[in-house]
């Protein structure tokens, strides 16, 4: 298993603008877009690392902790492949859109 060393969240550019955005963020979206508890994550639908926006709301989910733990403990094969959050199996996210 390969693990990954990702760096501290200052080092990968989680700065007081990434952190106004995702109090920004989670006041206009309070509940987790996956189970409806409350949303205490941010989490983007398109990798960074492959071109996605950190503050774009577009690309951004509200999610709960389980939920984002889930999405990023899920093989990416069941994302449609790198860089899609949209789940092809419904039924891990609760349902189809």
């Amino acid at each position: 298993m390969r693990v990954e060393r990702r760096g501290t969240s200052t080092q990968r550019g989680y700065d007081r603008r990434w952190r106004d955005f995702r109090v920004w963020f989670l006041g206009r979206h309070p509940v987790c877009e996956v189970c409806g508890r409350v949303a205490t994550m941010v989490h983007h639908k398109r990798p960074l690392r492959f071109g996605g926006d950190k503050r774009a709301e577009e690309n951004s989910q509200a999610l709960c902790w389980t939920c984002h733990a889930r999405i990023h403990a899920t093989p990416r094969a069941l994302f449609g492949g790198v860089g899609n959050a949209r789940p092809v199996h419904a039924g891990l996210m609760g349902g189809a859109e």
